[in-house]
Order: structure tokens, then sequence, then C-alpha cells
């Protein structure tokens, strides 16, 4: 965390995708090319010298970085719905689609 974080500044919706849609083409690439031994090799979060926590890559890719995606993907159907949006179905149809 002490290292920054170049954050994106995207201009329009097309941006945001395009910001996206790559992010997600280089996780799926690096997912895709790590071995058993990558993903149960320790990882740790920390602050200059001070570690906050360890524990395998694999389990932080499952509990913090697929499961902040579901999270955020349940907040912006809520907020689609506040608006009358109709939200797509997740697993399966939606309240806002015909069953």
């Amino acid at each position: 965390m002490a290292g920054g974080f170049d954050q994106p500044d995207p201009k329009t919706m097309a941006d945001i995708v395009e910001i996206f849609d790559s992010a997600v083409e280089e996780g799926r690439a690096a997912l895709e090319a790590a071995t058993a031994e990558d993903l149960t090799a320790e990882w740790a979060l920390r602050t200059g010298d001070e570690v906050h926590f360890k524990m395998p890559k694999a389990v932080v890719l499952r509990s913090f970085v697929l499961n902040h995606a579901v999270h955020h993907r349940a907040q912006i159907s809520v907020y689609l719905r506040l608006l009358d949006i109709a939200v797509p179905g997740m697993y399966g149809p939606s309240a806002g689609e015909t069953m």
C-alpha cells in the first residue's frame, strides 16, 4: 500500500468500459498463466515493514478480489432499481424480468 496506485481518470462511459475490459483481459491472462505453486504462495498485505496479514494468494483472490467484485455488482443492482432501471438476471431471472 505504501507504493501508491495509478488511478485511471476516465472521461466518458466508453473510457470506463475500455479500462474495465482491459483489466478483465489482464486478470484473466494472469490467472490462466498462474500455476498451483503461484496460487499457494503466501501473499502479505503490508505498509512498509508493517505486515497487516498473510495468506495464500488463492485465498486472497477468492476472499478479497472475487467476493469484493460480487459485492459491487450487488450495489450496482440496488442503484439501478432505485433509478427504475431494469436489472438483468445474475443467477437466473431478476425481479425486473418475467419468470
